[in-house]
């Protein structure tokens, strides 16, 4: 009967040992898959922290680009105004030469002088006109990189 009572017992302390030692085995797995999940995690919020860096980086550029842009058009209507002005100049200078041919008094003088006008007018003009073909493509560039 003690026997048979101390088979029982060692029966069931070999069977407690058994669940024991599964349940340890179950803990470390489960221990080495919360481990690999932490670190992964840990990557992930490594590489969200990289990309928000970025994404901020990217943003800061782009709206500066969107400032230079706007710059770039405000001098580029800025230059189309004095371009209308110089012309206007310009037409006025040739009417001025019209008007002096047209007098007999000193006519050489006053179109040499009228002609000086138009042509440093003229190389205004083409100057204005150079700047503005410079700022239209610079436009088109920043345009192209936004």
């Amino acid at each position: 009967l003690i026997e048979s009572f101390t088979q029982r017992q060692r029966s069931q302390f070999d069977a407690i040992k058994r669940d024991l030692k599964s349940a340890q085995n179950d803990t470390s797995f489960t221990s080495r898959e919360l481990e690999e999940t932490t670190q992964r995690v840990n990557e992930l919020q490594y590489e969200i922290e990289q990309q928000t860096k970025l994404n901020n980086k990217l943003t800061t550029i782009d709206r500066e680009r969107s400032n230079e842009l706007k710059q770039l058009e405000k001098q580029t209507r800025d230059l189309q105004e004095e371009m209308k002005a110089l012309e206007r100049r310009r037409e006025e200078y040739k009417r001025h030469i019209t008007e002096s041919k047209r007098k007999s008094r000193s006519l050489k003088q006053v179109v040499d002088i009228a002609e000086r006008r138009v042509a440093d007018s003229e190389k205004s003009l083409q100057g204005s006109k150079r700047r503005l073909r410079e700022l239209k493509e610079e436009i088109r560039e920043e345009q192209v990189k936004c």
